[in-house]
Order: C-alpha cells, then structure tokens, then sequence
C-alpha cells in the first residue's frame, strides 16, 4: 500500500511538471546516515504542497555522496533535474558550499533550479526548543504524539476512523503523524 500511495505522489508532482527538492541529512535513532527527500509543488488551484517521500541511507555525508544519492532518487522515480526550479537545504557545508557543495552540483546540470536556504527548519527548531522548555507545552506535545502512535499504529482502530475522515470529506483518512520541527507549519483540514 505504501508503494501504491508513493507511486500516486509521485504521479502528480511529474503533472505538475516543475518542483522544488527539498533535502536533508541526519542520523536516525541507532546514528545510520540517511538523507530525508520532500518535493514541493504547486497544484492548479495554486496551493503548495510539500511530499515527504522518504529516507534514504547514506554512505558517508559529504557532498558527492548525497549529490550521487539525490540523482539514485530522481533516476528511481523517473524524475528529471531539468524540471527542478528550486532546492531547498539547511545552511550546512555540505548542501551550500560553493565549490563542491551539493547546490553547485544541482546548479551545474540545472541552472534554472535555484538554490535556497531553509531557513523555516530554523524556526522550527526554535518553537520545538522552546516548548520543550514548558512543562505544559512540552507534555502537550508528547500526548498528542503518543495518540496519534496509538491511533496509527493499529489497522483496526484506522479501519474504524476512516468512514468518519470521509464523512467530513478528509483528503487524508488516516492520522498524520506529528514531527516536533513541523508543528509550525500550517496543515489542510
């Protein structure tokens, strides 16, 4: 199922025909390398929507590896750099560095996709730091995640939500999870 929901994403960003790639690296909970992929568009009603469509592995973090795994992502999707208008990265060397840097690469085989700073994941990490601090906040936030993990991960309690998400005409019908560096960003109902 999670396949046939990437294939359909994917789908409607190659309709769309221009994107911006939005990338990022970290370490996940057992410290492996991997990069995080989202792709933002613009629908014909002139909404923008981000896609988060995955994490992918990564050897070692420097430019030439992410660059290299950026295009595995793109060539596995039958995506082309040349309808790439934007990308979008932390301030990191890495991503920004001017001679080597991952937005050079990008911008040496795609000129019209331009490079910029993400500087809301700065703002995020601000809020998350923030409300991290106050008890309230902080215990909001962590019962609001553990009920969406209970929710989510039970494909009875799913089965039974889903006729209510239609009833109110939901264009998602399952509980979104929630990232602690993206509450700040506006959701669709």
């Amino acid at each position: 199922m999670a396949d046939a929901i990437l294939r359909d994403i994917i789908k409607d960003i190659k309709q769309r025909h221009v994107y911006c790639i939005m990338v990022d690296e970290t370490a996940d909970i057992s410290q492996i390398e991997q990069m995080s992929v989202c792709f933002h568009t613009v629908t014909e009603s002139l909404e923008e929507e981000e896609n988060f469509v995955g994490f992918y592995s990564l050897e070692r973090c420097d430019a030439e590896t992410i660059f290299i795994a950026m295009r595995d992502v793109l060539l596995r999707f039958g995506m082309s750099l040349q309808n790439c208008r934007t990308q979008s990265y932390d301030g990191a060397a890495t991503f920004q560095g001017s001679l080597t840097g991952v937005a050079r690469r990008i911008s040496e085989i795609e000129p019209r996709a331009v490079n910029t700073h993400y500087y809301m994941h700065c703002v995020n990490l601000a809020v998350q730091d923030v409300a991290s601090t106050v008890p309230f906040m902080r215990d909001f936030l962590q019962l609001v995640q553990e009920l969406t993990t209970f929710q989510r991960d039970s494909p009875k309690r799913n089965a039974i939500a889903k006729p209510f998400a239609e009833e109110l005409q939901c264009t998602h019908t399952h509980v979104r999870p929630l990232c602690p560096t993206r509450f700040t960003v506006n959701s669709k109902q």
